[in-house]
């Protein structure tokens, strides 16, 4: 059983998950980055998307041990699912981080061109899993009611907004980060983390 303070712990990594996520998105919203592989700054919202969703896998983790007495089988399922798509989508991430610039060196054609099999499919798979656990863990906060059922339901509905962009920003990021940072707060300000039940 996890103590106080690993909750408060993860409360705070959910937290900042939120955060890096939501400032990445208005960064790159409002084009305070032009899209230039050769600039250091184009990097600084990348980077912070990318460790918004490393923080993410501990925020699912808090999440998972704050349901893990009152959901049984279907939360362990979501979990599963949950953890395996951000670690899928965090791979997609790396690729854009570390990967298109060296590309860019090389070949800066390559970027310009649009993607073929099999990076299509694998992009694909990526996004299918983690949405898919994106939204059943969301389903989980809300069923449990032991969180917000606002916050568990924009939690699982932003993998639907990964096609609506806002200047050409998928609107998924600001809203997983609202969500984020939404039941991050909850977490940390529940009394009974102690023994969650």
């Amino acid at each position: 059983m996890a103590s106080l303070k690993s909750f408060k712990l993860y409360s705070v990594l959910t937290l900042l998950s939120g955060l890096f996520l939501f400032v990445a998105w208005v960064l790159f919203t409002f084009g305070f980055f032009k899209r230039d592989y050769s600039s250091a700054p184009y990097y600084i919202p990348i980077y912070l998307d990318y460790f918004g969703a490393i923080l993410l896998l501990f925020a699912l983790i808090g999440f998972y041990l704050y349901h893990l007495n009152s959901s049984g089988k279907f939360l362990t399922f979501s979990f599963i699912i949950g953890i395996t798509g951000t670690i899928l989508s965090l791979g997609m991430k790396y690729l854009g981080l570390f990967v298109n610039p060296y590309i860019n060196k090389i070949a800066p054609n390559v970027l310009s061109a649009p993607p073929e099999s099999p990076l299509i499919e694998g992009m694909v798979l990526s996004f299918l899993v983690y949405a898919i656990g994106v939204i059943l863990i969301g389903i989980n906060i809300m069923k449990s009611k032991k969180l917000p059922f606002l916050g568990g339901l924009v939690f699982a509905v932003s993998p639907f907004f990964e096609f609506v962009p806002v200047a050409g920003v998928p609107l998924n990021s600001l809203l997983l980060g609202l969500a984020l940072v939404y039941l991050g707060v909850s977490l940390y300000r529940k009394d009974s983390a102690v023994s969650p039940s």
